[in-house]
């Protein structure tokens, strides 16, 4: 891991710049007490607290949320306190699942923007010794460089391009914490920052890049998560383009896959309703980082975009996708229900627009932007997305694979959807003898979608096989 020290902002005298400055949080324990940092990414080190300056500042507001999205109730000042300069504790103690966020006046200032100056400065650097530099983000990352895009223009200080080629994977319509006074890079808190715009290289995103004569060429890749989350789609055209292709950037999705990836149990120790999901994007995400290479090094261009698009009717919203639901054959999946599209709409909408809500104060500033709506992919009638990329696992299905994952009701709380991890609703071993007959007939639907991808070029054929092992265990685990 690498990682940065970053200066501290001071004024005149020397002393520290206080500002406000707000901590978001959704405790996964009760818990009495809250230090003032960033935990969400703990492996990624000890985050420094931005103290609070005032342990009586009467203007400091803390509120708390049922669900990430929904209505903010204020918490009395008289309920919670500063217990020191870097702890605030509340009566009753903070409630696991419950979103809080606190608005006060911090004595920190670090220069959190000098990261984006340390990339810029180590790669020109290194530029002369290379051909070609390129830059892949997965996440947190990704939205980084979604920042760098904005922020630098890709430029150097000698308005040279830093990066030749980006792939941002996972990072959907968002940026974050990651140029501003008092920011917290690591914290991934779905609302301020991470929300504004501009969302597209058509919207402004690429707009420094384009006037320096320094834009890279980019691959965006997203899952269905982040499509689902409510961003994703703000990232590329939608509407009035016959294609969301840009002269210097393509855009994908992977049907029916999930932002978590392949962690064995990681779902499953989750309070979510439905198993994890199995749609595995290492492969497309190899072919598309080649893609890009190959785009960077020969000018060889990569795959057309494949991502919902509203004209073709493969984009839809999240109501029309989940009222396909009910109607699925629930003689197909394991004994299990399918959840009720009323419950999953307790979702937060995130169709962000000029009056989107931007907190206790309006930090960060209300930024007015057009209005876009966030579109998913439509449903298949087996219930499978069919935009976008599609995998062997969601071309030739063993299960409903999907994006999300609804939690464990709680008494007077709607359901509120998981929005990093997917789920599925594996089919009856009947079902699936029934559609393919045996295993070697299943197979061979799955190397011939496989082979599909590689024409296309969404799969590199050293992977086929990998693919269709994949398959086969899946098969053995649900079949026998």
């Amino acid at each position: 891991a690498v990682g940065i020290a970053v200066p501290e902002a001071l004024d005149a005298d020397g002393s520290p710049i206080t500002g406000q400055a707000r901590l978001g949080f959704q405790p996964i324990v009760d818990a009495h007490r809250r230090r003032l940092a960033d935990l969400v990414l703990p492996t990624m080190g000890q985050f420094r607290a931005l103290p609070a300056a005032d342990l009586e500042e009467a203007a400091a507001v803390l509120t708390e949320r049922d669900w990430f999205n929904g209505p903010a109730r204020t918490l009395a000042r008289g309920r919670w306190r500063f217990a020191d300069a870097e702890h605030v504790e509340l009566e009753g103690g903070f409630k696991a699942r419950t979103h809080y966020e606190l608005t006060y006046t911090t004595s920190r200032c670090p220069v959190t923007g000098a990261g984006l100056v340390a990339v810029q400065d180590v790669v020109a650097h290194l530029r002369p010794a290379h051909t070609h530099t390129l830059a892949m983000g997965v996440s947190q990352s990704g939205r980084w460089l979604r920042q760098f895009l904005f922020d630098t223009g890709n430029a150097d200080e000698d308005g040279q391009p830093v990066f030749d080629g980006v792939h941002v994977h996972i990072a959907g319509g968002r940026r974050g914490e990651f140029n501003h006074r008092y920011a917290q890079p690591s914290t991934m808190n779905p609302l301020g920052f991470t929300h504004l715009p501009p969302f597209s290289p058509d919207d402004g995103l690429l707009d420094r890049a384009e006037g320096a004569g320094t834009v890279p060429k980019i691959v965006f890749t997203n899952t269905a998560t982040e499509y689902w989350r409510g961003d994703a789609s703000l990232s590329h055209p939608t509407l009035g383009r016959p294609t969301p292709d840009g002269p210097s950037w393509r855009t994908y999705l992977y049907a029916g896959a999930h932002h978590s990836g392949q962690l064995p149990g990681h779902v499953e120790s989750l309070p979510v309703q439905l198993p994890g999901n199995l749609v595995d994007i290492t492969w497309p995400t190899r072919a598309h980082f080649s893609a890009l290479s190959r785009w960077v090094v020969d000018g060889t261009e990569p795959p057309p975009s494949a991502v919902p698009q509203v004209e073709d009717g493969t984009a839809v919203s999240r109501e029309q996708a989940l009222a396909v639901l009910p109607s699925l054959d629930g003689a197909a999946v394991a004994g299990l229900t399918l959840p009720s599209p009323a419950a999953l709409l307790g979702m937060p909408p995130l169709d962000l627009g000029p009056e989107a809500d931007r907190g206790v104060g309006c930090f960060p500033p209300v930024v007015t932007a057009p209005s876009r709506p966030c579109v998913v992919s439509a449903l298949d009638d087996d219930g499978n997305e069919v935009a976008g990329v599609r995998l062997p696992h969601v071309a030739v299905p063993l299960d409903i694979s999907f994006g999300w994952n609804p939690e464990h009701p709680r008494p007077g709380i709607p359901v509120e959807v998981w929005n990093l991890v997917g789920g599925r609703l594996p089919f009856t071993a009947a079902e699936v003898v029934r559609r393919y007959g045996d295993r070697d007939a299943f197979l061979t639907r799955v190397r011939e979608a496989a082979a599909r991808l590689v024409v296309q070029r969404h799969l590199l054929a050293e992977d086929v096989e990998p693919v269709v092992a994949d398959a086969a265990r899946r098969w053995d685990a649900l079949v026998g």
